[in-house]
């Protein structure tokens, strides 16, 4: 499944899990977001639901953003939000 959505940001994607993965079995999902507009104040607590609603589903992987605007802001919350919830972080290795 890719669930991707365009401009949706965490909090937002909140109200789409239901939706994707309603009739899915997926065998891992992995978590790209924290990329599109929104405040580093958002993140945290988003990420940390989101995680807390995707975990009965499958295993996860929560993947840091590439570089951008506070993205060693944006990855150090993804990363404790993956450690709180026992989930794998991946931070991409990409050059500005």
């Amino acid at each position: 499944i890719n669930a991707g959505i365009s401009g949706t940001t965490v909090q937002s994607y909140l109200h789409f899990v239901p939706l994707v993965f309603q009739d899915a079995q997926p065998s891992l999902i992995v978590i790209a977001l924290g990329t599109n507009p929104g405040t580093t104040a958002d993140l945290a607590p988003g990420y940390a639901a989101l995680l807390a609603k995707l975990a009965p589903i499958a295993p996860l992987l929560a993947v840091g953003v590439t570089p951008q605007h506070q993205v060693e802001q944006k990855n150090a919350i993804i990363e404790r939000a993956a450690q709180a919830a026992g989930v794998k972080f991946f931070q991409p290795r990409v050059s500005a």
